[in-house]
């Protein structure tokens, strides 16, 4: 370690020996604490890869199911469909962004995410009839549920509002992704 002197372990300071202590520089409790957060992230980290090479695996799946599905001639395009989902992006990237802006100008952009995941829920509920998906209006309640539970543990607590809304919005949007594949593949499988 540059700029010790020779027997030292970095645990002085000011050139002060610690009299024994590790790390006197912070109390015990702190450092118990840091650990804990530490193993904890490391712990988010491990779910958060796993999650997006699951999702990875279901959208590659997902995409190659699209493909198979056009080459047998089982789907087709549909210009007004097209036009609402359009329509409907486009409302929920203004409401989005307008939003972040107006929390990050406020001084509350930790509740970013909140807002756009309540956007995001909201808009799958008029992509249900466009897209002919019901399940996508279970999915849009949920994922409202989600950015409440965000809001609620992000006033209540310490932990971060988008801790909880991206963990729950990520499990929720990759169920319903595997769901959706499943149900494809068993429609796709029918027609054959």
């Amino acid at each position: 370690m540059a700029g010790l002197r020779k027997g030292s372990t970095g645990d002085d300071i000011g050139g002060c020996p610690a009299a024994g202590r590790t790390h006197s520089a912070v109390p015990r409790h702190l450092r118990d604490d840091l650990a804990e957060r530490a193993g904890e992230r490391a712990t988010l980290g491990v779910f958060l890869v796993a999650g997006s090479v699951a999702a990875l695996l279901t959208a590659g799946a997902g995409g190659a199911l699209v493909v198979w599905s056009r080459a047998e001639g089982l789907l087709s395009r549909d210009a007004a469909a097209d036009r609402w989902y359009l329509v409907i992006l486009a409302g929920e990237l203004a409401a989005a962004g307008f939003g972040a802006v107006l929390l990050a100008v406020t001084g509350h952009s930790e509740y970013i995410p909140v807002l756009v995941a309540a956007v995001v829920g909201l808009h799958f509920w008029p992509l249900a009839p466009v897209l002919r998906d019901p399940a996508l209006r279970v999915l849009a309640g949920l994922v409202c549920v989600a950015a409440l539970a965000g809001l609620i543990t992000g006033m209540v607590s310490t932990v971060s509002p988008g801790e909880v809304v991206g963990s729950g919005v990520g499990v929720l949007l990759l169920g319903y992704a595997i769901g959706a594949l499943i149900r494809g593949g068993l429609i796709l499988r029918q027609a054959h």
